[in-house]
């Protein structure tokens, strides 16, 4: 498991469980078992995202699902690559034609703190939940 400051972070082989997730499902086959991935129970929330990839670097979303409750990611990855492939609303399910131009973004979501101010946080660092309550 990589950490960056005894925090966990997203690796290359997490995305990489996540494509086996993709074409297991695709072709119905079983579904990879996250113990053949270097994966502990580390709790967290997380987003999958999936995208197009494009030469020119134009990417365009293909679908993005996650959750804010820490979960074990050896229980929610898999979980969540499906969802983020085949239930984002906005778009149609992926197929397996779009495999070879697809990549897949591994977003642990760790370290939440309450903002002192309404801008207390940086465009393309931080994310926020944002409550009416």
């Amino acid at each position: 498991m990589d950490s960056h400051n005894g925090e966990i972070v997203a690796t290359t082989d997490m995305c990489c469980f996540c494509f086996d997730v993709l074409k297991a499902a695709l072709q119905g086959q079983p579904i990879p078992k996250i113990k053949e991935y270097p994966f502990d129970d580390y709790r967290c929330a997380l987003f999958i995202t999936w995208k197009t990839a494009y030469p020119k670097g134009d990417d365009v979303l293909r679908g993005c699902i996650g959750t804010f409750a820490a979960e074990p990611l050896s229980q929610i990855l898999a979980k969540f690559a499906q969802k983020a492939a085949f239930q984002d609303r906005r778009f149609e399910p992926i197929e397996l034609s779009e495999v070879s131009n697809l990549w897949c973004g591994v977003s642990l979501l760790i370290d939440f703190e309450e903002g002192l101010k309404a801008y207390d946080w940086k465009l393309g660092i931080h994310g926020i939940i944002v409550d009416f309550t």
